[in-house]
C-alpha cells in the first residue's frame, strides 16, 4: 500500500470526457453499475485505471475546477488522516465508506494540493502498477508546489508525513527525491 492506485477525473460534461478521453487514449469505457450515480471505469485493455465522473454545480461552486484525483492506498484511513493532520494537511472531504469499494477521506497539503486517502474492501491490495511506460497507464505523478518558505514547509509536511508512512523505497524516492528537491523551485524557474 501507499501507492497511488486509482484516479478520478471530473469533469462538467460527462459525455464529451469519455469522447475525449477514448479518443485521445483509446480507453475502455464501462458504467460502473452504481445505481443513481454517473461513474465510468476507464479501463486501458484489462486493467482498470481510473473513473470519470460528472463535476457537479454544488461542486464547482465550492471552488473545484474539472481535475484529475489521485488515491493512495493505505492501511488504515483513520490512522493515515489522523498523522496527515498532525503534519499540517488538511481534510477537504470527511471520512466515508463506499459500500463494496472502500473506505476514503479527501484530503489536502499545507499547500491546498489534493489527493485521497483510499483502503480498498477486501484482503488483497491491488498488482503491482504497469510500467511506467504500458501504453494507456499512469506513469509518473508530479507535484507543483509554490516558492520560497512555503516550498520549503510543504518538503518539510511531505517528509514528516511520508516517512510515518509504511512506505515502498520507490514511492519515497519517486515523490520526495524526485519531486520535491527537483520541482521545488522559485516560480519563474521551472524546467522544462
Amino acid at each position: 500500500m501507499n501507492d497511488f492506485i486509482w484516479y478520478d477525473v471530473m469533469v462538467p460534461d460527462t459525455e464529451a470526457g469519455r469522447a475525449f478521453y477514448r479518443a485521445v487514449f483509446g480507453w475502455d469505457m464501462t458504467d460502473s453499475g452504481v445505481p443513481g450515480h454517473d461513474y465510468t471505469i476507464l479501463a486501458a485493455g484489462e486493467t482498470m485505471v481510473g473513473g470519470l465522473m460528472p463535476l457537479t454545480p454544488e461542486t464547482a461552486a465550492m471552488g473545484v475546477p474539472p481535475c484529475w484525483t489521485g488515491y493512495i492506498g493505505v492501511a488504515d484511513v483513520d490512522a493515515s488522516l489522523a498523522r496527515l493532520l498532525a503534519a499540517g494537511g488538511a481534510l477537504r472531504r470527511p471520512v466515508e465508506d463506499i459500500p463494496g469499494v472502500g473506505r476514503f477521506a479527501v484530503v489536502a497539503d499545507p499547500q491546498g494540493a489534493v489527493f485521497i486517502l483510499f483502503k480498498p474492501n477486501g484482503e488483497a491490495p491491488p498488482g503491482p502498477p504497469p510500467p511506467a511506460d504500458a501504453p494507456g497507464h499512469f506513469g509518473w505523478r508530479e507535484l507543483m508546489a509554490g516558492d520560497g518558505d512555503e516550498a520549503e514547509k510543504h518538503n518539510e509536511f511531505y517528509d514528516e508525513y511520508l516517512s510515518a508512512l509504511d512506505l515502498t523505497e520507490d514511492f519515497y524516492l519517486q515523490t520526495v527525491d524526485v519531486v520535491f528537491q527537483r520541482h521545488l523551485l522559485p516560480k519563474g524557474e521551472l524546467e522544462h
